[in-house]
């Protein structure tokens, strides 16, 4: 069901990405747990798109060293595979 909101969701708000919604830098601890339920069965898919958002948030914040940046964006992906349920 879709319903209107005035509250803002869990998304970067740039170009200093940081959380439209809690106000911390993006992806915030309640995006990355949206993040990993919603790709919960793709986890390449997840790592992709934070990968394009990494690409996009290196231009926008070139003061933020790419390793600071990476494990903002990346770095709390899980690194195991999950075993087939």
């Amino acid at each position: 069901m879709n319903r209107l909101t005035t509250e803002p969701e869990h998304t970067p708000r740039r170009p200093d990405w940081i959380c439209r919604h809690c106000y911390r830098p993006w992806p915030c601890p309640a995006r990355q747990a949206m993040l990993v339920a919603e790709f919960h069965d793709h986890p390449v898919s997840v790592a992709l798109y934070l990968a394009g958002c990494f690409h996009e948030a290196s231009e926008h914040l070139p003061g933020v060293s790419p390793e600071i940046l990476y494990n903002r964006m990346m770095g709390w992906l899980p690194r195991t595979r999950r075993p087939k349920e």
